[in-house]
Order: structure tokens, then C-alpha cells, then sequence
């Protein structure tokens, strides 16, 4: 018995100091409040799309304390939601339900996830746009990901018919979580 204490002892300390250190950096390079601008005819019945219009890098370094990969980080998950419920005009006034926007998404590097979501939510903790989920070891090193959103408003996907015109806008709110 006694010498399972000193076992014990001696390796608990060990143990728990097992150190890791995780680098997870998002930059949002462009677009992050998305607007739409509805004056003719042709955009109310078609809809406006916008290509490519935000810009997300994301890079990740998982390591423990000797600088080899640590195993206990899975990865990351990037989400989007917007900061309220409806695009809304300048003058507050006028509104367009989220239901309107579709959103396309590209992740260039990493998982290399697509798609399309609809509808765009205001509620946590968002929908997933973007992750990296470690298939080996180096994959924890110095992994980045580009992520490219296209935004549709209108057209087939919602009828835009019976709104006003004028520039509607959304604010998005982007967060990426370190998967363990």
C-alpha cells in the first residue's frame, strides 16, 4: 500500500500538469454587414445576389508542451448567424424577413466544406459554415482555411414582390469554436 501512495504521488503531479497550447485566429477580411439595394423592378422579381462578399481566414495550431501535436484538439467549427431577426433599412421602417437570404458557402483549405443554408438565423450558436477536423497528428500544425460566402436575397427563394424599396441591411456575427 505504501508503495502505491509514493506511486501515486509521484505521478500525479505529472500528470496534471500535461500543458497543451491551442492558436485559434479568425479575420473577418471582408463583409461583414451584408446590404441590398431594391429600386428596379427586375431586382424584385429576380432577386440580388452577392458573389464571394465575405472573406473569412481562419488559422489553428494545437501543440503540447514539446511542441509536438497535441492530440486532445479535434479541430474547429466556424458558425454565422445574423444580429437580428429581419434586414432592416436605414430608417428602421421597413423590414424583410431572414427567410429572404440564402447563403452559399466555400472553405477553401481544411475540411473543405459547401453548401447553401436557408434560412439564415439570428439564434445561437448559429449555422455551421466552416470546420477542420483532424484527420492525423499534423493536422494540428499551422492549418488555414479560407472561407468565401455568396448571399442571394429574393428571387425564387422568396417573393420580394410586395416590399418596398429601398437598402436593407444585416449584420452577421461569425464565431469559431475549438472542437476537443
Amino acid at each position: 500500500m505504501e508503495k502505491l501512495c509514493w506511486l501515486l504521488i509521484c505521478f500525479i503531479p505529472l500528470i496534471c500538469n500535461a500543458q497543451y497550447s491551442t492558436t485559434l485566429r479568425m479575420n473577418v477580411v471582408s463583409g461583414q454587414q451584408v446590404s441590398f439595394v431594391f429600386n428596379r423592378f427586375d431586382q424584385f422579381s429576380s432577386g440580388i445576389s452577392k458573389p464571394g462578399y465575405t472573406q473569412i481566414k481562419i488559422s489553428y495550431n494545437s501543440v503540447d508542451q514539446n511542441g509536438n501535436p497535441y492530440l486532445g484538439s479535434q479541430g474547429w467549427r466556424l458558425y454565422v448567424k445574423a444580429d437580428q431577426s429581419t434586414l432592416s433599412n436605414f430608417f428602421g421602417s421597413e423590414t424583410i424577413p431572414l427567410d429572404a437570404i440564402s447563403l452559399d458557402f466555400e472553405q477553401t483549405g481544411g475540411g473543405g466544406l459547401s453548401g447553401t443554408i436557408n434560412p439564415l438565423t439570428s439564434g445561437s450558436p448559429g449555422v455551421l459554415i466552416g470546420e477542420w477536423i483532424n484527420t492525423t497528428p499534423d493536422d494540428r500544425l499551422n492549418t488555414a482555411s479560407t472561407i468565401t460566402l455568396t448571399y442571394n436575397c429574393g428571387g425564387p427563394l422568396y417573393n420580394l414582390a410586395n416590399e418596398t424599396d429601398g437598402q436593407y441591411f444585416v449584420n452577421l456575427e461569425f464565431e469559431v469554436i475549438e472542437v476537443q
